[in-house]
């Protein structure tokens, strides 16, 4: 089955599922660097957007800057599809 694409998130409830059970594994593993949420973009950051440095690292002033609205989807209140949230199953 393929993934299904909500613009520029991929939406599939199996990845989800598993990212889910990972998070929490991760999360009870007694790091003190805790994932809450996350999501699966359809593309990677963009060299020509400048989300790339010249020496291959994440720009993510860039990144935070170009991809806001994703950024925000992570902080709503409301949970959006395609956001995976640690422990909880959609």
């Amino acid at each position: 089955m393929k993934p299904e694409l909500d613009g520029e998130v991929i939406v599939d409830e199996r990845l989800h599922r598993l990212l889910t059970q990972a998070l929490a594994e991760y999360n009870d593993s007694g790091s003190s660097a805790r994932i809450e949420r996350l999501l699966v973009m359809t593309r990677p950051a963009d060299l020509d957007a400048g989300e790339i440095t010249d020496k291959g690292y994440v720009n993510q002033r860039k990144v935070l800057a170009c991809r806001s609205a994703l950024v925000a989807m992570l902080y709503a209140d409301q949970v959006p599809p395609g956001v995976v949230v640690a422990g909880k199953m959609a």
